[in-house]
């Protein structure tokens, strides 16, 4: 599961006035932890930071958060701790000199200290949201303020809406601090971007652009049998690719009632694997083992032909679900658009076969088209044509006025 982690730096020099940073950091992760994105957001907590410090966290744990806890001065400095648990103030220069640096995941940067607007400013010019404090702030109003955000983004609000929520709170708890704290967006930032969604977005982009690309998926529908996708890679690395399993995550099941016809047209296949999935079990992911590699620079095609668990003769089915190839030691992954695949009935008969044909039966299977129509996604040519002559005006008569029989799969040609 993808972590979107929070770097939460504290500084409390001997020699400063002492903070209840402690108490911070726990009310922060008591809040994360009651949210829905318990299992997303992670915090990473540093303690006694020095400036060395901030090099090593950033590139060991590459946060998409980071959060100070402790002082500021009036001049536009955070106070880290020397080796020896003293004050040691880190200029605006230096802070935005450092996330220019070692910006790439990061998109929130929170400096939860006193005087710290002038660092935020600094900061927003590389990063897409910075919060700083304009002014003194006390240890409730920060604690408050800072466990009220990060609940706000584990129930995947927005920056903004987070942000708002925690100066909500400094009012409801009647701490008149709530004009201290101040939210900069860089310039061209969507702010109504749900945050967990968006960083899980981008995480997947850089999934996907990744030394594996999917060149092209498509899908043949052979004269008899199940239809086959065709996989298409790319290996734009510099090292060989070994390809270890597909997993099928079935999103939707839809099972039609009576039975289907389908015509297909025959292809050639290069190496073809075999995958039967289960007619019942939406949200199901179906785990097929591959041994294959791509040598760098270099491209393969492979096959899957997909079938239903052998048993009880089944009706025809639709199928909603996505493909992700999981590739190397580290298990990289490769997700593809969602697929939309009708599967031809197991139950065999000659001629058309016309069982179950009342209205009633009529009407559901009417309903279970209309919903996978809404869907987005590759969709096979039967797929599509199902949808066109069932969902026509008259549904006993395609475009072109030949009549087809209602709910039966004709495809390819």
């Amino acid at each position: 599961m993808t972590k979107l982690r929070t770097l939460f730096l504290s500084s409390n020099p001997n020699s400063a006035n002492q903070l209840a940073i402690d108490k911070e950091i726990r009310e922060v992760s008591q809040k994360v932890r009651l949210s829905d994105g318990r299992d997303i957001l992670e915090i990473i907590s540093a303690w006694a930071v020095r400036q060395d410090d901030l090099l090593q966290y950033l590139n060991q744990y590459k946060p998409h958060i980071v959060h100070f806890s402790g002082h500021g001065t009036p001049i536009g400095e955070i106070i880290l701790e020397d080796n020896n648990g003293d004050l040691k103030p880190v200029s605006s220069k230096a802070l935005i000199a450092l996330f220019k640096t070692l910006k790439e995941n990061i998109r929130i940067v929170f400096l939860n200290a006193c005087f710290s607007r002038i660092q935020a400013e600094a900061i927003n010019e590389v990063i897409d949201f910075v919060i700083g404090m304009n002014a003194e702030i006390g240890d409730d109003a920060a604690i408050v303020f800072a466990a009220s955000f990060y609940r706000a983004l584990g129930f995947n609000a927005t920056v903004q809406e987070a942000f708002d929520q925690a100066k909500t709170a400094l009012l409801l708890e009647a701490i008149p601090e709530e004009n201290t704290p101040e939210l900069l967006v860089r310039a061209g930032i969507n702010v109504h971007n749900k945050f967990i969604d968006s960083i899980l977005a981008l995480e997947s982009a850089s999934c996907a652009n990744g030394p594996l690309r999917l060149v092209d998926i498509s899908i043949e529908e052979p004269e008899s049998g199940f239809p086959i996708l065709d996989i298409k890679l790319r290996n734009v690395g510099k090292e060989v690719i070994f390809l270890k399993r597909a997993e099928f995550k079935i999103i939707r099941i839809g099972k039609l009632r009576n039975p289907m016809i389908a015509r297909y047209k025959l292809v050639r296949v290069s190496w073809n694997y075999n995958v039967k999935f289960d007619t019942t079990k939406e949200g199901l992911t179906i785990n097929y083992g591959i041994s294959q590699y791509i040598k760098s620079n270099d491209i393969d095609r492979f096959t899957f032909t997909i079938a239903q668990d052998d048993g009880d003769p089944v009706l025809p089915t639709l199928y909603y679900f996505t493909l992700t190839l999981i590739f190397n030691e580290d298990d990289s992954k490769l997700v593809s658009q969602p697929i939309i695949l009708p599967i031809p009935s197991s139950i065999r008969c000659a001629g058309m076969c016309s069982t179950g044909m009342d209205k009633n039966i009529v009407n559901k299977n009417m309903a279970i088209l209309k919903e996978f129509a809404k869907f987005e996604g590759l969709a096979s040519k039967d797929f599509k044509q199902l949808v066109e002559i069932n969902l026509s005006p008259d549904p006993q008569v395609a475009p072109g006025n030949k009549k087809q029989n209602p709910l039966s799969l004709e495809g390819g040609g």
